[in-house]
């Protein structure tokens, strides 16, 4: 995972804050975390593409709601999905 591309989900996670849109600033802050953590590991895995996938998706989701004047909930289990990663047994 290339550094900027954490750099892209923090600074999400940070311009959402600022504007008060929480929700998508706790799934971004949850991608940056996990995107991180996946930089440090041997390899990656099915369940990282999965969630990274999913939670790009969701963002994608919530934004054009945000676009249109809407401020949606999020799918709880996509930040679980992320979080859940760190719990894979991968070497380092």
């Amino acid at each position: 995972v290339p550094e900027s591309t954490v750099g892209w989900a923090h600074a999400l996670a940070g311009s959402s804050a600022t504007v008060g849109f929480h929700t998508l600033s706790d799934i971004a802050r949850a991608l940056e975390n996990a995107l991180d953590h996946q930089r440090t590991l041997a390899y990656g895995t099915p369940q990282h593409a999965l969630a990274f996938t999913a939670a790009a998706e969701e963002i994608r989701r919530l934004l054009h709601q945000f676009a249109a004047g809407f401020l949606k909930d999020p799918d709880p289990g996509v930040v679980r999905a992320l979080q859940d990663l760190k719990d894979l047994d991968i070497p380092q």
